[in-house]
């Protein structure tokens, strides 16, 4: 088939179903001559091996053939797939389905919390006594990095530790205040990030996870 036959094909695809026809409608008639047409081979020497650009084209445009002429029937065109659902879900092994939730500032929201230590070993000791104390809901360790800053006007530039942790927006004060305590820097790193949404689940468990931590602090204040 020619570039020529290929044209002529979109062009019966087109006439075939006129009214109604969306713009993403039209690409997928496109798609499907044009991968019919790389199906046919190059035009001129019939012994040359299909290309895998060629191969790519025609494989997606089969399938786009298919998605707009269910049941065989030439000319009518099926319905467009949903690629963004109404509703927010996350797949969970097992088959079910676990609903995501936005957070909407609320104290007992899920944050995240990014800082440094000098090493290894410093870094897991911090992960460990804040998750250990509650502060935590989970801190991941690693991986390491070269920092480039400013100190008192001097270019520095220290080997460090990634830190990260989950916790809540209401533990975040009693960890700033432990983790300077832990850490041998005058200034640590404190950065905190907003999760904007997260599945149910593993949002109540970090807020379950850090409660103790804020009840005492609550208590202690």
């Amino acid at each position: 088939m020619s570039p020529d036959a290929g044209q002529s094909l979109r062009t019966g695809l087109r006439l075939a179903n006129p009214s109604g026809m969306q713009a993403a409608r039209w690409m997928q008639a496109e798609g499907a001559a044009w991968g019919l047409v790389f199906v046919a081979g190059p035009p001129q020497d019939k012994k040359r091996p299909l290309g895998g650009q060629q191969a790519e084209g025609a494989a997606w445009g089969l399938v786009l053939l298919w998605v707009m002429m269910p049941g065989g029937r030439p000319g009518t065109m099926g319905p467009i797939p949903t690629l963004c659902p109404k509703i927010m879900t996350d797949q969970t092994p097992g088959g079910g389905s676990t609903p995501v939730v936005r957070q909407a500032g609320a104290p007992t929201d899920t944050v995240v919390v990014l800082t440094t230590a000098p090493d290894e070993l410093l870094a897991k000791r911090i992960a460990h006594v804040l998750v250990e104390e509650s502060l935590a809901a989970c801190a991941q360790v690693g991986p390491a990095v070269v920092s480039m800053y400013l100190w008192q006007g001097e270019l520095e530039g220290t080997d460090e530790v990634q830190l990260t942790f989950k916790t809540t927006a209401d533990a975040l004060p009693a960890l700033h205040a432990r983790l300077c305590e832990l850490h041998p820097y005058e200034i640590p790193e404190f950065l905190v990030l907003g999760a904007p949404a997260g599945s149910r689940d593993y949002l109540d468990w970090v807020a379950q996870a850090t409660r103790a931590a804020v009840q005492a602090a609550a208590r202690n204040a």
